[in-house]
């Protein structure tokens, strides 16, 4: 009776529902789109907590910007460093449809690409060649020196210009 009398308890959350659905639908369409999906099935998360990482030795980067295969992912990705891996993940809210990421250093190829509009460096994995992840050459090299710092053995060979 109330629900009759009353439309706007209804309407409410069933808008609610279809934001929610089409938020996550949207998000795990650009994550099949990117590769990201791909690349998360074949370098999935490991912990950085566990107790085989030393937890001070994990240098962070939130709120960075990448290019994954021509989709970009401005302010809302973040870097993890150690003396393994390089670990990506996505913001909070845009989570759905995007596991973090777990890639060894070994499995990591670094060219720096240079033209008018479009410079940085790239970085190419060996278990998924065609998805290329593009990074500023400013993050490039925090995250050089970050995996220096952790005794990382890095396919970065040069720091940037």
């Amino acid at each position: 009776m109330l629900l009759a009398q009353n439309p706007a308890l209804w309407f409410a959350p069933i808008v609610l529902v279809l934001l929610a659905g089409g938020w996550i639908g949207v998000l795990s369409l650009v994550s099949a789109i990117s590769g990201w999906r791909k690349l998360a099935r074949s370098y999935p998360a490991v912990d950085t907590s566990a107790p085989t990482q030393d937890a001070a030795a994990v240098l962070r980067f939130h709120f960075c910007s990448a290019s994954f295969s021509g989709l970009n992912y401005s302010a809302c990705l973040t870097f993890a460093v150690d003396r393994d891996y390089l670990h990506l993940a996505t913001q909070l809210p845009f989570r759905p449809g995007h596991p973090p990421i777990s890639i060894p250093w070994s499995e990591i190829s670094a060219t720096e690409k240079k033209a008018f509009l479009n410079s940085g460096t790239v970085l190419s994995f060996v278990k998924e060649p065609r998805i290329q992840l593009m990074i500023s050459n400013g993050l490039a090299l925090k995250l050089i020196r970050a995996a220096r710092s952790c005794d990382a053995v890095t396919a970065f060979s040069a720091e940037p210009q």
